[in-house]
């Protein structure tokens, strides 16, 4: 159970993606727990704690991606072949786990059947394959945890858990709000989000990386009039095309309106990095 002290800012869930929070929170109870010993007078404030925690989980994150990235590409040219997948395998992920384990201690393969049952680590199916962003987790998980062999995990996730979250903007002008993946029903489909972790574009498309952040609408646009929040002048322009005969069929408009909504999430993007409003702790 996490000190109440020390949990996480509702503000900053998106910082630690793709770590669930209560996996996250172990995290920085276990650092906690390393100065127990000391007078309460010398001991860190909560925050400098998620400071340092959350340094580590960003380092964590990108070596993370970087070592997960050539495995999923080979996997998904595989499966594009019509060949059956085989990655993320129980060898591959306890292998990986090893390498970021001090002193490379390897779990046996009944550890796996036991996170599962634990909501620890989740498959599409009960015999499914593994799910690729619990699996990431907990390669970031075991690389931020650079000390412990044991206990490095919480006891168990609850079924409902979200995965991670991200942040949100459903406008220029609307405050950041957390999101979790994965999105609620009923999001309007202009809503942007974004999030540190790079590997959420394995999982969905829509994601795209645009300078270390992956961004993307909430959902599909029928006729693009839902941008006008965030550009008026293009939206506008698209509604003026839809009256020319030569590119007004259904299809072309669908084209027109998919890369309408690409430049607009380029060009959002760029500035909110330059005004760091997506640079919101730790990303």
């Amino acid at each position: 159970m996490i000190e109440p002290c020390l949990a996480l800012p509702y503000s900053l869930y998106p910082a630690f993606a793709p770590l669930p929070i209560p996996i996250a929170e172990h995290l920085a109870l276990e650092e906690y727990r390393r100065y127990c010993r000391v007078v309460p007078a010398k001991r860190p404030q909560p925050e400098q704690i998620w400071a340092s925690v959350g340094e580590r989980v960003s380092k964590a994150r990108r070596v993370a991606y970087e070592y997960l990235k050539p495995f999923v590409t080979v996997d998904r040219k595989r499966r594009e072949q019509g060949l059956a997948g085989t990655f993320p395998s129980s060898e591959w992920l306890l292998d990986a786990l090893a390498t970021y384990t001090p002193r490379g201690k390897r779990n046996a393969e009944p550890t796996l059947a036991y996170w599962q049952q634990r909501g620890l680590l989740r498959r599409d199916k009960p015999r499914g394959e593994f799910d690729l962003t619990s699996v990431a987790a907990l390669l970031v998980a075991r690389i931020a945890e650079e000390e412990h062999q044991r206990n490095w995990l919480p006891s168990e996730l609850a079924e409902e858990e979200p995965a991670y979250w991200c942040y949100s903007q459903a406008g220029p002008d609307a405050l950041v709000q957390p999101l979790p993946i994965p999105l609620p029903p009923s999001l309007p489909a202009a809503t942007m989000l974004w999030t540190p972790w790079l590997g959420a574009a394995w999982i969905r498309d829509e994601w795209i990386i645009i300078a270390q952040l992956a961004y993307r609408w909430a959902s599909v646009f029928s006729k693009g009039e839902e941008l006008q929040v965030w550009d008026d002048e293009l939206v506008t322009t698209l509604k003026t095309l839809r009256a020319n005969d030569l590119i007004s069929q259904e299809r072309v408009q669908a084209i027109l309106v998919q890369e309408a909504s690409r430049v607009i999430l380029q060009r959002v993007a760029h500035r909110h990095q330059k005004t760091q409003v997506a640079s919101i702790a730790f990303s």
